[in-house]
């Protein structure tokens, strides 16, 4: 616990304007030359209370100018001197340790659709913070990369948690079922065999077969070390699992990323969903489609939400999907052999009109799926 706040300020001016702010706040303090101190051991004075505070009144060339130095009741604590914006990004995310501590994780199943054979392949598994404030995938990485220096530890313990939950839902864990599709950050696996070896006991302690996993690189699209993505690929490959591109984009690296690669699978970037109607951006989807196509590379696109998406991606070839208008996350999974015949139906009407979106009927047709 925090027993005082020094703020060291740029200049006399700005001390003032600190003394002034808190005062009027009612924060006790005290200065001398450019420092104020705040006596942190009162609840309403806080260090959290105090630094929300600083960052409301100030604006942000002001809080570029004042230092934070947060002195601990251990002596053996050593005072760590840093901006205020810098403080509070790690205060934000302190809920993250407290997290791991209280195992408050979980991981929901997101379905991914062949909209053609009207089934569900396999379901993404995203992770997720349900226990006290609701967090998705994004925040807690994000969190995770600031509050934590073992970015590869949290990444494998949330393959461990996939996997264990996925291992839950099904009645034959040992095939026969859905894939399951699990996001990773290539730049932690850096000698494959050794970052992954705890994945692998988790598989022979659950019985789950690597071939029911595909592995999916995060950030495909800005990752240029190909060669270290080989190196995992083949390895992946070689223990039996699917490996996957996420993100992808339609640009020529993308386009060349792929065709050195051959993943199994590609997942369109989302923004593209926003940019279908473009004839320029959907002829650059259907040329990453037919190159995908020839070298034998599933592509699904996600985040659909609108029948209209659905039909402009079907025109360019693009036939696996998933997004909210199939199904929302969810702690359990649907049944593997879910028909989509009432999917059929609910798209007829939208022939009718302008294909806009997902109007009142077809939501009530789609509740059947989702």
């Amino acid at each position: 616990m925090a027993s005082s706040l020094r703020l060291i300020t740029a200049t006399e001016d700005m001390r003032d304007l600190l003394v002034g702010a808190l005062a009027e706040h009612g924060i006790a303090c005290c200065s001398q030359g450019k420092v104020v101190s705040v006596d942190a051991r009162n609840e309403d004075q806080a260090p959290e209370r105090v630094i929300a505070l600083l960052r409301e009144v100030l604006s942000a060339p002001e809080r570029e100018a004042v230092s934070v130095v947060e002195e601990m009741e251990f002596p053996h604590e050593f005072p760590v001197t840093t901006r205020v914006e810098a403080w509070w990004s790690v205060f934000e995310t302190s809920w993250f340790e407290k997290a791991i501590a209280s195992d408050a994780f979980s991981v929901w199943f997101q379905p991914v659709i062949d909209t053609t054979a009207r089934r569900t392949i396999g379901y993404e598994c995203l992770l997720r913070l349900t226990k006290g404030h609701r967090r998705e995938g994004a925040e807690i990485m994000a969190a995770a990369g600031v509050a934590r220096r073992d970015l590869r530890g949290f990444d494998d313990y949330t393959r461990q948690l996939a996997i264990r939950t996925a291992a839950e839902q099904l009645t034959e864990p040992a095939g026969g079922g859905p894939l399951f599709f699990l996001n990773f950050i290539p730049s932690v696996i850096y000698r494959p065999a050794f970052c992954m070896r705890e994945t692998m006991e988790v598989l022979k302690d659950t019985g789950v077969r690597p071939e029911s996993i595909v592995l999916e690189a995060v950030e495909s699209n800005r990752n240029r070390d190909v060669a270290h993505l080989r190196r995992i690929a083949d390895y992946l490959r070689e223990q039996g699992f699917g490996f996957g591109l996420d993100d992808v984009g339609v640009d020529a690296d993308a386009m060349r990323i792929v065709c050195e690669l051959r993943p199994d699978y590609v997942k369109l970037e989302k923004r593209l969903m926003h940019r279908m109607e473009n004839q320029r951006e959907a002829a650059a989807v259907r040329r990453l489609v037919d190159v995908s196509g020839r070298l034998g590379v599933r592509v699904i696109a996600k985040c659909v939400e609108r029948v209209s998406t659905m039909e402009l991606l079907w025109s360019v070839g693009v036939h696996c999907m998933q997004g909210y208008l199939f199904g929302s996350p969810a702690p359990e999974i649907a049944h593997a052999s879910l028909d989509l015949e009432h999917l059929a139906r609910a798209i007829e009407p939208s022939a009718q009109g302008d294909g806009g979106g997902m109007d009142g009927a077809v939501e009530r047709e789609l509740q059947g799926v989702i």
